[in-house]
């Protein structure tokens, strides 16, 4: 190495520089980059002032065991106690005639692989010994074989495990300084094998220099005058979005400058070195100005500021979606504006990331038309073209395109039945079927689902004659099912029947069975006539129950209590062929009502009719209503059954109960007592009334406790502890009237007839 390096000699001797670095300065010439030969380097003047550092200490400190002046052997017993440079302890191979630590993973070369345990007597890892057993290998290698002999290649370090060349130095070698025990912040220390290793030289003693300054010697000039730096330049100052770019110029003089402070509102943020001109100031408020000045350092201190510029950040707010509508292939997005210091100019609507629209300020909703089945995203951006500057980005606003759904109609094709047909729709996916709703009630139904999505009619039958039904329909798609044709298609199934005059008779429906029943509702003693015209041919089942008989009155010169009255008579049959286009005439028979006076008789019932008139009265179907008595104390016969006026057998109403002796005595019941119907609808029919009670009791029951009303009571309804009767049920019809009672002055009339009622049911096609 240079003398240069040498201690000064104490007392230092006068020595002196006047040669001004200016004298060096050629105008235009930048002296920015030096070459460095030992490394071979060209870098700027400051990273060629560190690199001749780094490599003055490297060769000073690149072999700290000669410097310290120890043997192999004493270097190898440190490094075993943990006591070297890098603290830790290292395995090492040592044998009677060398000592190996290899600390630095030097390659190896013609060792020997000693694997454990071994049989090779005086090697490592034999039992036998001389050296330690058991020693595992070192590095945490997975293997536990030992490299033993050879040769180190200085240069060449590899891995300790698999012996892959890791680096191979023949110039420059760096180092972490902590391997050469050098304290402070860690980082590279390098030397060149080209500069001879140097060791400190002892400080030289001027015997001739006495021990200070020469005095007043008038020669002594400074090598170089420091002075402050010029300060730099701002040349600009731009906001971008929510940063400020900087930039200055510096022009160089003969004063040298260490880097730059960089000021915002006065205040100092950021220093930068001198090769730097420019920064990048982030994360500003929005509609907030700052203040910025650059100056430059030296040792000496900061240059005066540089000139003052302003930078103001005008960044517009997103706007933010307020919602997002789908009606088939129809989008239509409504946002509202955010509003700042900045002003923009346009929105920019983006889909699925990608620019859609440039849209004026105004503007706060826009339809689109999306035609491609999938998941769309939408967001907005608000843009001030004036001064290109963009807003963050809008919340995200998502929605779905189905396919679109068919064209439905309908059309009624028999009284229970409609059919259905659709046109699909030309859409964005492939349909694989149809769902069908019925929305009659407002509550959709699926009724119909079609995995075939070239089918495109479908018969929807078990309806309600003459009744309204609604539908809608829906494609059927992999992602699901698109959204209901619309408007809903609303069919009406043709009617069974027209009821041209009369009462509409009641409907009722149970599974696939429909049935009407007709009551009687006219005033006394009238008919109650309904017409009838079918308009299809079909098989229907008729139930006949005919007016029952009121009871007699009491008889108080015996004294002797009314008869009860007779039951109507009973029709049912289950299949008769109704003809089309045949006007049909239904009359339900009326119950009797009851007449006052001493010991007055009983009174017959209305018959219930089922009939046709060609040139007269065809009576098809007649249950006759429950006859009158010949005499106050004989109870009313029962009705009967015809058909085409031939009596039916079986079919007989109940005979009232016989009035003797003041005796209650009960009503007979029908030959046919109660008849189910497949409209999910039991008729109990009509017994026949039962006879007064003695006197000061309450009136015989009707028919068994079935069909007509009780017969007379005294003014309290329950008389001597005898509780009257219960009511009739709803589905009872054509009982006769219980008979009167009576009491020492007062005779009491008895009771109604039951109504009678004509049913006529069909299972539906």
């Amino acid at each position: 190495m240079s003398n240069s390096y040498n201690y000064l000699p104490n007392p230092p001797r006068v020595w002196s520089r006047v040669q001004n670095p200016c004298t060096y300065i050629v105008p235009d010439n930048s002296y920015n980059s030096i070459y460095i030969p030992l490394t071979n380097q060209t870098v700027t003047l400051a990273q060629a002032n560190l690199e001749e550092k780094i490599q003055y200490k490297g060769n000073i400190l690149q072999y700290k065991g000669n410097s310290s002046r120890i043997t192999k052997n004493q270097r190898y017993s440190q490094i075993s106690r943990g006591l070297w440079s890098n603290r830790t302890k290292v395995f090492a191979t040592q044998s009677q005639t060398y000592t190996n630590p290899n600390t630095s993973s030097l390659a190896r070369v013609n060792s020997t692989s000693i694997p454990f345990p071994n049989q090779i007597v005086g090697s490592p890892n034999n039992i036998s010994g001389p050296f330690q057993y058991g020693i595992p290998n070192p590095n945490n290698c997975n293997t536990t074989t030992i490299e033993d002999g050879g040769s180190l290649l200085c240069g060449s370090y590899a891995n300790p495990c698999t012996g892959e060349i890791i680096q191979t130095v023949t110039e420059q070698q760096c180092y972490p300084t902590y391997c050469s025990d050098v304290p402070g912040q860690i980082m590279d220390l390098c030397w060149n094998p080209k500069l001879q290793t140097f060791f400190p030289r002892n400080r030289l003693t001027m015997s001739n220099s006495l021990n200070k300054w020469p005095q007043g010697y008038k020669g002594l000039v400074s090598a170089l005058t420091e002075a402050l730096p010029n300060p730099p330049q701002i040349v600009s100052a731009t906001s971008n979005y929510y940063d400020v770019t900087i930039e200055w110029t510096y022009t160089n003089v003969c004063s040298t400058i260490s880097g730059f402070n960089i000021y915002q509102n006065g205040e100092l943020i950021r220093t930068v070195p001198y090769q730097i001109k420019s920064t990048i100031i982030n994360n500003l408020e929005n509609c907030q100005s700052y203040t910025y000045y650059v100056t430059a350092f030296n040792s000496v201190g900061d240059s005066v500021p540089s000139n003052i510029v302003t930078a103001t950040i005008f960044v517009p707010l997103p706007p933010t979606i307020t919602n997002i509508t789908q009606i088939n292939t129809s989008t239509t997005i409504n946002w509202v504006p955010n509003l700042n210091c900045s002003a923009f100019t346009n929105y920019l609507l983006y889909e699925n990331n990608k620019l859609l629209f440039t849209l004026p300020s105004s503007e706060t909703t826009i339809t689109l038309n999306l035609t491609n089945c999938g998941v769309y995203a939408f967001y907005l951006v608000s843009y001030n073209s004036n001064t290109n500057v963009f807003s963050l980005q809008s919340n995200v606003a998502s929605t779905s395109v189905v396919p679109l759904p068919p064209t439905l109609s309908g059309s009624s094709t028999s009284f229970s039945s409609i059919t259905l047909n659709w046109v699909p729709a030309v859409t964005c996916a492939t349909v694989t079927g149809w769902n069908i709703y019925d929305n009659t009630s407002g509550i959709p139904n699926l009724v119909s689902t079609i995995s075939d999505a070239t089918v495109t009619t479908q018969v929807i039958t078990g309806l309600t004659s003459g009744s309204t039904y609604i539908y809608y329909i829906t494609a059927i798609y992999s992602g699901g099912e698109s959204a209901p044709s619309a408007p809903p298609t609303s069919v009406t199934v043709n009617s069974l029947y027209t009821i041209t005059s009369g009462p509409t008779p009641t409907i009722v429906t149970s599974g696939n069975y429909t049935g009407l029943v007709f009551s009687y509702s006219a005033p006394y003693p009238s008919q109650s006539l309904t017409t009838i015209v079918f308009n299809y041919q079909l098989t229907i089942g008729i139930l006949m129950v005919g007016g029952g008989s009121s009871g007699g009155a009491g008889y108080n010169v015996g004294p002797d209590p009314g008869a009860g009255g007779g039951g109507g008579g009973v029709v049912n049959i289950n299949s008769y062929l109704i003809s089309t286009g045949t006007t049909y005439y239904i009359t339900p028979g009326y119950g009797a009502i009851a007449s006052s006076g001493n010991g007055a008789m009983p009174n017959a019932g209305g018959s219930s009719l089922f009939y046709t008139i060609t040139s007269g009265p065809n009576y098809i179907y007649q249950a006759t209503g429950g006859t009158n008595s010949s005499g106050s104390f004989n109870p009313g016969s029962g009705g009967n059954g015809y058909y085409n006026n031939q009596l039916i057998q079986y079919t007989n109403g109940g005979s009232g109960g016989l009035s003797f002796g003041g005796n209650q005595q009960n009503g007979g019941t029908c030959e046919i007592s109660s008849v189910s119907l497949p409209i999910s609808v039991t008729y109990t029919l009509g017994g026949g009334g039962g006879s007064g009670a003695a006197n000061n009791s309450a009136g015989g029951a009707c028919g068994n406790g079935i069909g007509g009303n009780l017969g007379g009571n005294t003014v309290s309804p329950t008389v001597n502890g005898q509780s009257a009767p219960p009511p009739a049920s709803p589905n009872s019809y054509g009982g006769g009237g219980g008979g009167g009672t009576y009491s020492s002055s007062t005779s009491y009339p008895g009771g109604n007839g039951g109504n009678g009622v004509v049913v006529i049911w069909w299972q539906n096609p």
